[in-house]
């Protein structure tokens, strides 16, 4: 009996599906799509995960910002804090690298595999599916480009500190190439917790023709990458609106590299995860690998994730199906829950 079903067994009238809700199922290709999409109860059970999930990040970045600033030989004032975000331009041996390999990665159309433990979405069904092909081409990340990667990573590891703030590690990788649309995308924000950031990295380049983002900064300004092979971005996807242009009509796919990047107590580059959609973790990765030999039992990775969630399970019996939060908590690390 894992840690979930022993929690139902102590409520066994609150949300009695919600490990279904959390997993979802698999179909005959081993694709995960839950069969409660768009349920009033799943809606309900997300929206309380992710605001127990923000309270945990919230923690975990601040304890993670506090810990670089006492052990890093020099710290100086973020590079992200000024305008949230932060523009360069890889080695040209390296964009031509990833470039090659991005190529090499083989195309896959949309599907949900994110690992267990990681946010979902509770409004993607098949239609949804069917427009993220539309919109853009996904592929599968070999181990060579992982390795490619990571070496590149590894280059940048205290560069990306600087900019941050804080250790960090790669939570997943995702690739993909926009292609023409008829429409434009909109502004969004990611509504992830906001002590997690995104790296863009565009192995071709981001161009008008190409394609390539637009992100309103914090100081008011709107920046449209652009830039030679190899360019990127980190950013704050979560506080910042940002859209993609799609390439022109005549111009080839955009390639794209996307990875989200975690706070951490110590800087690994090492890229372990990919899929064509894996969100972020719902805990900090050192939550729930904690073992009971190195901090006291309730402190233990299984005691925390029970007491996660139980809370959400508290909470999703009196959670709406829709939420909205004040305008005076936005950008506090509970705006968009």
């Amino acid at each position: 009996m894992n840690v979930l079903e022993q929690i139902l067994a102590n409520y066994p009238n609150v949300l009695p599906l919600v490990k279904e809700f959390e997993a979802g199922c698999r179909d005959g290709a081993g694709e995960r799509v839950s069969k409660f999409a768009r349920h009033p109860d799943l809606i309900r059970w997300f929206w309380a995960r992710r605001l127990v999930s923000f309270l945990q990040w919230d923690i975990y970045g601040a304890a993670a910002i506090a810990h670089y600033q006492r052990t890093a030989a020099a710290v100086q004032t973020p590079l992200l804090n000024e305008t949230g975000a932060y523009f360069g331009t890889l080695a040209p041996a390296d964009a031509e690298a990833l470039e090659a390999a991005y190529f090499a990665c083989e195309e896959a159309p949309w599907r949900d595999e994110r690992p267990d433990g990681y946010s979902f979405d509770p409004f993607v069904d098949a239609t949804a599916a069917q427009q993220r092909d539309a919109f853009a081409m996904h592929r599968r990340m070999t181990p060579g480009f992982g390795e490619i990667l990571t070496r590149i990573l590894h280059r940048h590891a205290a560069e990306i500190e600087a900019i941050c703030g804080h250790y960090w590690t790669p939570s997943a990788a995702r690739l993909y190439s926009h292609k023409f649309f008829d429409s434009m995308g909109g502004y969004h924000s990611d509504r992830w917790p906001p002590s997690i950031k995104k790296i863009m990295i565009y192995p071709s380049g981001a161009s008008w023709e190409k394609g390539t983002t637009e992100v309103q900064l914090r100081n008011g300004e709107q920046k449209i990458v652009e830039g030679p092979k190899g360019t990127w971005m980190v950013f704050e996807n979560s506080t910042l609106n940002h859209r993609a242009f799609v390439p022109n009509r005549n111009g080839p796919p955009r390639p794209t590299v996307e990875l989200s990047i975690l706070p951490a107590f110590a800087t690994d580059p090492t890229v372990r995860l990919s899929g064509l959609h894996v969100g972020y973790p719902w805990l900090p990765p050192e939550t729930t690998d904690l073992k009971s030999g190195i901090s006291p039992a309730r402190f233990s990775g299984d005691e925390l994730l029970a007491r996660v969630l139980t809370t959400t399970l508290l909470f999703g019996i009196v959670m709406p199906e829709r939420v909205n939060i004040p305008d005076a908590l936005k950008g506090i690390g509970f705006h968009d829950v």
